[in-house]
């Protein structure tokens, strides 16, 4: 049976948590593991300014600095990790007026993006305002369809959080953000774009071997190794083979001696050795 975190509707969970996101939780931020240099967009003016409005928190309040649309109020943002994550929540501070956009589609792990096209044959002509038509009009991760579709609260000042469903972002390698839907209809502006959640690296220690956590550990290949037990950590600090090389020696009449412990019916240029232990015979 699916979680409660899983099946819960976006606006029951919204109202669940409050309209406003806490100071508090600057912990699970993931702008550490957001590969800012990489940040793109579409339909975004100037091009290079997608990332503007992917800030560290302590800036989520600068109104001065922002990503702001082109031709018309739709614009994508497209942001990779680097590393998986885990996404609880989008944080977003749009602004008050007629340049706010008033919806949000989120698209995971598509490193090429989504196009102005795409978005609208895969989504809903407008955000889904009620749990069935939230389920009929979002997918699982590579069903084509958006993972999150949410209309913004409006008229609200600073930064508001955005809880998504469990599921559909628990191992996510990038996302592309729709920002749509102004009061003006020609501009659209983003002051603050976050997430919030958690990194799944894998952490190396001093001694050079790798610690996995327990609770993903279990029958996953680490480095060709498979993790048998669920509830602990394996590690091998060091693997070697000891033994004897036995090579092949040629005396002055070009002829091979091979020991005789492994001489046994054993090939050795052509010439089968028939007795284990004994020499053979002169040629007659």
């Amino acid at each position: 049976m699916a979680s409660c975190n899983e099946e819960a509707t976006l606006q029951e969970l919204v109202h669940a948590q409050g309209a406003q996101a806490s100071s508090s939780d600057d912990t699970k931020s993931l702008f550490p593991q957001i590969h800012l240099d990489q940040v793109w967009g579409l339909n975004i003016e100037p091009p290079e300014s997608a990332k503007k409005c992917v800030k560290p928190w302590h800036e989520r309040e600068d109104t001065e600095i922002f990503t702001e649309s082109g031709v018309d109020d739709q614009f994508i943002i497209t942001i990779p990790f680097t590393c998986p994550v885990r996404v609880k929540s989008i944080l977003l501070n749009p602004g008050r007026g007629d340049f706010a956009p008033r919806r949000i589609r989120a698209y995971v792990n598509r490193p090429d993006g989504v196009d102005f096209e795409e978005v609208q044959n895969s989504s809903a002509a407008t955000a889904p305002d009620a749990p069935a038509r939230e389920r009929a009009a979002l997918g699982p991760v590579g069903s084509g369809k958006p993972q999150a579709d949410f209309a913004l609260r409006e008229g609200e000042t600073g930064v508001s959080e955005y809880p998504v469903s469990a599921a559909r972002f628990s191992n996510v390698n990038s996302i592309s953000f729709v920002l749509s839907d102004s009061t003006a209809g020609d501009i659209s502006r983003l002051f603050y774009l976050g997430l919030r959640g958690t990194a799944l690296e894998m952490k190396q220690d001093q001694g050079n071997h790798f610690d996995v956590p327990a609770a993903n550990a279990a029958d996953r290949p680490v480095d060709g190794v498979r993790e048998r037990a669920a509830g602990d950590i394996s590690r091998l600090f060091y693997l070697g083979l000891r033994g004897t090389a036995l090579e092949m020696k040629q005396d002055q009449g070009n002829h091979f001696d091979v020991p005789a412990a492994n001489a046994a019916d054993r090939p050795v240029d052509g010439v089968r050795e028939r007795a284990a232990g004994a020499q053979q015979g002169s040629a007659r």
